[in-house]
């Protein structure tokens, strides 16, 4: 279950009699399903209590390891069980809440790879590519780009649009592939592999599907199943030609186990289509999807330099030259911008957090206060 060293050393530094490390595989607005893993027992599937307290400071998402126990001194039915601790996140992937400008949201966490999807034919575009990498990077896992239905489009196509997307995945692996047509299916079964094989010193590496609605992400994870001689974790239905999406939708984020490949497993997790994949973090999630241009500019005149028209900018230099792409450019000064907004957002929306909390306490002191005077 991705069981990895920290996660077993952090377990054993806080863990009390009766205690349990569990994996959230589901999240719901009553608690989160969990799967515990008594001492040298079978992992067993439970519905968990989360404190509020607990849930205000660091609310659960899919692929946390936490640390769960009994309410008190009864039995140990399924709803009996209260989640005492997360453990802190290896990774994540985090986006800033939809409709929000302050908020974060966690996607999935403690993730070893993820497979950033998007769709050959009229989802492509490089824009949201670009954006899920940055994502991808700023959470510290590895992202590998799948390029889907790479069947309803013609060869040509195929070749261009898999070279523009390994163009700006600088290194990351690209794979194009196809469910029906069997394009590409061997590639990636063998980047499923590895992950399994580079991992096998803890329980299971810990994989993600992200990407767009529609764009055939459980249809992946079924055959990922079935290559392994398990069924298909999702029902899907035949594309449609109208829209070229599939009759199934992911509604929730789940985390569910590949089935045993000569000994060793993965886990997976599908999440629903996102419309809004907006940033979050201050971090080098960016700076790593665009590092060409991180290179270029060192050799700009001014160390603060933002690449408008600055005079000696090496980077706009490099465009007129046509070393570097003005697109390319452009979608790195919008993420940058992105990027520093909703830092400032978010500051200012802790800022007011605590002062809403403040006159709070005054508000009660005032009435303690007032109600010893009486």
């Amino acid at each position: 279950m991705g069981f990895a060293p920290r996660f077993a050393e952090e377990f054993e530094l806080h863990a009390t009699p009766g205690s349990l490390p569990a994996r959230v595989v589901r999240v719901d607005a009553q608690g989160c399903t969990v799967l515990a893993v008594p001492n040298g027992g079978e992992a067993v599937e439970l519905h968990v209590h989360v404190p509020k307290r607990l849930a205000r400071k660091r609310a659960p998402a899919v692929g946390d390891w936490a640390i769960v126990r009994t309410k008190g001194k009864g039995g140990e039915r399924d709803g009996d069980f209260v989640v005492r601790k997360l453990l802190e996140r290896a990774t994540s992937l985090t986006r800033r809440a939809a409709g929000s400008s302050g908020r974060a949201q966690v996607l999935a966490a403690n993730l070893d790879r993820v497979l950033v999807c998007s769709s050959l034919d009229r989802d492509f575009k490089l824009t949201r590519l670009e954006r899920w990498l940055s994502l991808v990077h700023e959470g510290g896992a590895e992202p590998v780009v799948v390029l889907t239905k790479a069947g309803l489009v013609d060869e040509a196509t195929r070749a261009r649009r898999v070279e523009a997307a390994r163009e700006v995945a600088l290194g990351v692996s690209v794979i194009a592939v196809d469910r029906f047509t069997g394009v590409g299916l061997d590639a990636l079964d063998a980047c499923v592999l590895r992950a399994v094989e580079e991992d096998a010193s803890s329980w299971a590496p810990t994989l993600a599907l992200v990407g767009s609605s529609g764009v055939g992400k459980s249809t992946l994870l079924n055959y990922l199943c079935e290559l392994a001689g398990g069924e298909g974790a999702m029902a899907t239905g035949s594309i449609s030609s109208a829209h070229g999406k599939g009759r199934h939708t992911t509604s929730h984020r789940e985390l569910v186990a590949l089935p045993e490949r000569d000994g060793l497993r993965a886990l997976l997790i599908d999440t629903p289509g996102l419309r809004e994949v907006g940033l979050w973090g201050e971090g080098e999630g960016v700076d790593k999807t665009f590092a060409e241009i991180g290179a270029l500019a060192r050799g700009c005149r001014f160390g603060d330099c933002q690449h408008a028209g600055e005079p000696g900018c090496a980077v706009r230099a490099a465009v007129d030259e046509g070393r570097l792409e003005g697109r390319r450019l452009e979608a790195y000064r919008r993420l940058v911008d992105e990027r520093e907004t909703t830092a400032r957002r978010a500051n200012e929306h802790e800022r007011r957090r605590h002062e809403r909390r403040f006159a709070k306490e005054v508000r009660r002191t005032i009435r303690i206060k007032r109600g010893r005077e009486d």
